[in-house]
């Protein structure tokens, strides 16, 4: 009996290190998850900042394109 006893508290031993194991290989994969997370927000937020950029850049260029399209069309209002 004693026999069996021991033979249970060293399976129970053996699966209380395999869920400690697993414990930590799940906390590394949430650590891993979260520093992904952290990286793809910044990334977004880097994307987002160029997207402004870029409308920026492009309302810039349609006024410019108006402008000029106006002094084609008006070239005696221009000419000195």
């Amino acid at each position: 009996m004693s026999q069996k006893v021991e033979e249970q508290g060293n399976t129970l031993k053996s699966q209380g290190a395999a869920l400690s194991t697993l414990d930590n290989r799940v906390g590394s994969v949430e650590s891993g998850v979260s520093a992904n997370s952290k990286a793809i927000t910044g990334l977004q937020s880097t994307v987002t900042q160029q997207d402004k950029t870029l409308s920026s850049q492009s309302e810039s260029i349609t006024t410019l394109n108006n402008s000029l399209s106006d002094i084609q069309k008006q070239p005696e209002q221009f000419a000195g």
